[in-house]
Order: C-alpha cells, then structure tokens, then sequence
C-alpha cells in the first residue's frame, strides 16, 4: 500500500483497518460516514485521506497495517490561499447547506464537480462550517482555496486549480 493507493482497497484489505484508526485517534470518527461512503471511497486515494485528517500518509499506512504510528509531525497546516489575479472565466457554485441540513454528507457531489471543473473555472461552496478537511483534500490535488466565514454557520470557500511547481 502507498499513498497513491485507493481508500477503498485499504478499507477492505483488512475488516479491522477503520477500527485501528480510530483507536490511533478518536476524532477520525467525525469522518466515518464520508469515508465509508462506497462513492466517495472510490475517488479518494490514502494521500487524500491523509491530507483530510491532516496526518503524513506514512502515519496513516502505519496505523492501519497494525505498526507503530511513530510522531505525527505537528499540528496540521492551513491550506495555502491562492494568489488569484482576476477572478475565473467561469465560475460554479453548489449551496450545500441544504444537503447538511438534510443530514447527509455532499463530498461525492464535491468530487463529481470538481472532475467537470474546465482548468480555468473555479468551483464555489457555501457550507455551514469552515471545511479545513475538503480544503486540505483539494489542495493536494492541485486546487487553491480562498475561504470566507460569512456568518457563524455559513462560509464560502472558491476553489481553482493552480499551477504546481
């Protein structure tokens, strides 16, 4: 297993493997639901994991083959904000509120509109909660992100793909 390797193979490399995360660290709980989610599993590899809970995915792999974590390196970082000249040519915005709001959780919908997403577009979400997680995700794959709490429950946040040196 490497980062590169899809979530949902090392989901079901060993019934045990979810379980030994969250022994290694509770909070990962928070997350179940999303990474369970046989759509989003399919889309996401070990690196994005890892970048979502912001750990090294080196940590991740050790966790769930049974090895010692080893040192996390610190707290995890903010994604780097974009420095946009102008805004995008094209712009899509999703209101995910609502699907919170409805109980369920929008990743898959995240994912499926940022594969659509023409190189020089950028996607905007309005979601109850600043998404540091989708941020760091995102971010990992090549997006930028620029967010914005514009009431306790609401933040928007722009994402573009940017170059990577």
């Amino acid at each position: 297993m490497t980062p590169d390797t899809p979530w949902s193979d090392l989901l079901l490399s060993e019934e045990t493997t979810f379980e030994r995360l969250l022994d290694y660290n509770p909070k990962i709980r928070n997350f179940r639901g999303v990474l369970n989610d046989e759509r989003v599993a399919v889309q996401l590899t070990v690196g994005d994991v890892a970048r979502m809970l912001g750990l090294p995915a080196e940590v991740l792999l050790r966790v769930a083959r049974g090895q010692q974590a080893g040192t996390a390196g610190g707290a995890p970082a903010e994604p780097a904000h974009c420095d946009w000249a102008g805004k995008a040519p094209q712009t899509r915005s999703l209101d995910l509120r609502p699907i919170f709001a409805d109980g369920h959780e929008p990743l898959a919908v995240i994912l499926t509109e940022i594969g659509r997403l023409p190189r020089e577009a950028a996607l905007v979400i309005d979601v109850p909660f600043h998404p540091l997680p989708l941020r760091r995700l995102l971010e990992g794959r090549g997006y930028g992100s620029v967010a914005r709490c514009l009431a306790a429950d609401h933040w928007q946040v722009t994402f573009r793909q940017v170059d990577v040196a």
